[in-house]
């Protein structure tokens, strides 16, 4: 076969594998198996050929970028050399016929891989005459000015020749990240979900405030509250109401009608003075004139929720038994299934 008659087919990653459901699409295990599979599928020269050539890049590359200068001076010609060594084993890797010789390789190779690890056909002379055409003797006889051209087409050069051969390696990496990506992206999902459905679940649970939107009064309004705008007496605040300095001071709210209800929640007030809505009675009526006490809090507190057997009334009080001024950011009542 001639030279012309061979046609340079780099090869190509493996196929993606089908899709075998969700496992598949989120752990990538087949395919990350056929991308790991390369170089135990290649017949042994070429492997044996890999491992040589990646070893020698290795080494090429610690010379041409030492850690540390040699106290000896540059070594970019041996760079070279190494460089040579890689790249007679990437062609072999490439499954060229071996040959005694850097230069009998070359002649051996496919030109479509030779120009293609050369960056196209003008650069292969050049890179030739580096690699193949000078001696390690005459690249260390070369001017100073002049090796790092030779150093950085030969390494070039025989990376790109292995590149290409780790190809379909490459996709491991790439297959990894993709598989985190996934695996993250479908536990946000689920806690999402697990989340809104949590608190679907809360909400259906907790049941609605009964006491939103219902008219309200208490035992005295020295001020107008404006919760909404976070004022109320001249303090920045949320409370609804305040009641001036008084003996037994309360809010009643009107359900509207004879309403059951199991629970209720008292925040309060949470910029000032916490003390003063303590102890706290919970009482009900449906005629606002007769009250029975549900529930009562002794202590300070900042949220308080409170619950007990099942009431039916139209009224809740909630009163505190002593002088003091009376004041609460809000009060939620529910029936909780």
């Amino acid at each position: 076969m001639t030279e012309e008659a061979v046609a340079y087919s780099a090869p190509s990653p493996p196929p993606a594998p089908k899709t075998k459901g969700l496992t598949e699409w989120l752990t990538r295990r087949q395919a990350l198996r056929e991308a790991r599979a390369l170089r135990t599928q290649l017949p042994v020269g070429e492997r044996l050929a890999l491992e040589r050539a990646l070893r020698a890049q290795e080494l090429a590359d610690r010379a041409y970028e030492p850690v540390d200068a040699l106290r000896s001076g540059s070594s970019l010609a041996l760079s070279i050399s190494l460089y040579r060594e890689a790249a007679y084993w990437g062609l072999l890797a490439h499954g060229v016929e071996p040959r005694p010789t850097l230069a009998g390789v070359f002649d051996a190779a496919p030109r479509e891989l030779l120009e293609f690890a050369a960056a196209g056909p003008e650069g292969l002379p050049v890179t030739r005459r580096a690699l193949v055409e000078r001696s390690f003797v005459d690249t260390a006889a070369l001017p100073a000015e002049l090796l790092p051209a030779d150093a950085e087409l030969s390494r070039s050069f025989a990376a790109a020749l292995l590149q290409r051969k780790l190809e379909p390696e490459k996709r491991v990496g790439q297959l990894l990240l993709q598989r985190a990506a996934r695996c993250l992206g479908l536990l946000g999902l689920l806690l999402a979900v697990a989340l809104t459905s949590s608190a679907i679940v809360g909400r259906l649970r907790h049941g609605p405030d009964l006491a939103a939107g219902k008219p309200w009064k208490a035992s005295s309004s020295p001020d107008i509250c404006h919760p909404a705008e976070h004022r109320c007496a001249g303090a920045h605040t949320d409370m609804f109401f305040t009641t001036s300095e008084e003996v037994d001071p309360w809010v009643e709210i009107d359900l509207g009608r004879p309403t059951a209800f199991n629970q209720i929640e008292v925040k309060n007030r949470s910029d000032c003075c916490p003390d003063r809505a303590a102890p706290l009675v919970v009482e009900v009526s449906n005629d606002a004139k007769s009250w029975r006490e549900i529930a009562k809090r002794q202590d300070t507190f900042t949220l308080w929720q409170a619950g007990f057997a099942t009431q039916t009334a139209r009224y809740v009080r909630l009163r505190v038994p002593r002088r003091t001024v009376f004041h609460l950011d809000k009060v939620s009542i529910r029936h909780v299934g």
